[in-house]
C-alpha cells in the first residue's frame, strides 16, 4: 500500500466516524477541514499523524520512516501498551490538541480492505 493510500484509508474511516457523530460540523472539523501528514511505521503498525491546518487546498505529507524501539518504549505495540506508545509519540513530536495520531495495525487495515 502506498503512503498516500494508507493516509487516505485512515482519513476515510475517521471522516465516517465524525460524519456519524457530528454531521453538521463535518466541514469545519479539525483535520477533515485541512491537514498536513507525517507517516511512519513501527513493525506491523502504521503511525500516522494528521496536523490540522484548516487548509484543504494544500496538503503536505512527510515520511518519518521506521520509528525506533527507544521511541515506542517497547519492542512491540499491543493492547496493553498502545496508549503508552501513543503518549511517547505525542511527546516526541510535540503534538497539540487538534492533531490526530492514529496507530493502525497493518493486519487490521488489510482485513478491512478485503
Amino acid at each position: 500500500m502506498t503512503e498516500r493510500t494508507s493516509n487516505a484509508f485512515v482519513l476515510e474511516h475517521y471522516q465516517k466516524l465524525i460524519q456519524h457523530s457530528h454531521p453538521a460540523q463535518l466541514q469545519i472539523w479539525p483535520i477533515i477541514s485541512g491537514y498536513d501528514c507525517k507517516r511512519g511505521e513501527f513493525q506491523d503498525w502504521w503511525v500516522i499523524i494528521f496536523i490540522h491546518t484548516g487548509n484543504s487546498v494544500v496538503l503536505n505529507t512527510y515520511g518519518i520512516g521506521e520509528l525506533p524501539q527507544s521511541l515506542i518504549g517497547s519492542d512491540t505495540i499491543n493492547l496493553e501498551n498502545k496508549e503508552r506508545a501513543r503518549s511517547r509519540i505525542e511527546k516526541h513530536f510535540a503534538l497539540r490538541p487538534k492533531t490526530g495520531l492514529f496507530l493502525c495495525a497493518l493486519m487490521a487495515a488489510s482485513k478491512t480492505r478485503n
